[in-house]
């Protein structure tokens, strides 16, 4: 029992270095007394040559103290869950479906008319199916490759797989907080294509369209892609018409799931 006595006491010596002699005085390392009273407390005339500090203080500088440790370790463990999960900028299940390519830079892709791409949804990413019309064979030509989105300092990129599990990061320079269009700077070639849900005239809303406009006028060599409405692809149509349907309607089942409360208040 001494024996643990004495243990507990040097242990208390050496983590605190003030050590306490009385219930209201304590002797610095240096010698110097130091007199602990609380604030409502009368300084008497025979200590005017000692220090004195004051109890709450000593509680409140604790407190802070305390306070401050646990702001560190927060900010600490919120860095860490920004890492592990960090909050995605790019929400991939409104991407889904079909989209037009209606600018390129690509002059290949210029011979052909009507292209589009099908974003099938494909585990947590894609099956891009490109469908175009090839003029000069008159036919219908598709190719496809697994894509997927990544995010990385702030920017989404379009991940896509060819051959030899060899993939490539394309940055989405925009897209609109409704999802109608996307500019996709791809990295195998540096070619420019801009994607729209619907054809015809532009439209964003203000904000949106000048992002949009700054964008495309960096690329002087963006050309407009052919839509000719007689040539039409059953098989295709089709398709689009049925991933159109499903997105919407999951769409809306988010939307219920999200507002249930208000959908199904009773007043």
């Amino acid at each position: 029992m001494k024996r643990n006595y004495m243990y507990k006491t040097l242990i208390i010596m050496v983590l605190f270095p003030v050590v306490v002699f009385s219930e209201n005085i304590y002797v610095a390392p240096n010698g110097k007394k130091i007199n602990i009273i609380n604030s409502e407390s009368i300084r008497s005339e025979n200590n005017k040559e000692e220090e004195f500090i004051y109890l709450d203080k000593i509680i409140e500088t604790e407190e802070e103290r305390k306070e401050e440790k646990r702001s560190k370790i927060e900010r600490v463990i919120n860095k860490i869950d920004e890492k592990v999960n960090p909050s995605l900028i790019f929400n991939i299940f409104t991407s889904y479906g079909n989209w037009y390519l209606i600018k390129t830079t690509s002059t290949q892709e210029l011979r052909y008319e009507n292209i589009s791409y099908n974003f099938k949804q494909e585990q947590s990413g894609y099956r891009i199916e490109k469908n175009y019309y090839n003029k000069s064979s008159r036919e219908w030509i598709t190719a496809n490759e697994r894509g997927w989105i990544e995010e990385k300092k702030g920017k989404v990129y379009l991940g896509t797989e060819k051959k030899w599990f060899y993939s490539y990061s394309n940055e989405i320079l925009f897209f609109d907080k409704n999802y109608k269009y996307m500019i996709v700077k791809y990295e195998s070639d540096g070619i420019i294509r801009v994607f729209a849900r619907t054809l015809g005239k532009i439209d964003l809303d203000s904000e949106d369209r000048e992002k949009f406009d700054k964008i495309i006028n960096l690329y002087s060599n963006l050309k407009d892609v052919q839509f000719d409405s007689n040539i039409d692809n059953e098989k295709e149509k089709k398709e689009k018409e049925r991933i159109e349907i499903e997105r919407k309607a999951k769409i809306i089942e988010e939307q219920i799931i999200k507002d249930s409360k208000s959908i199904f208040k009773i007043d």
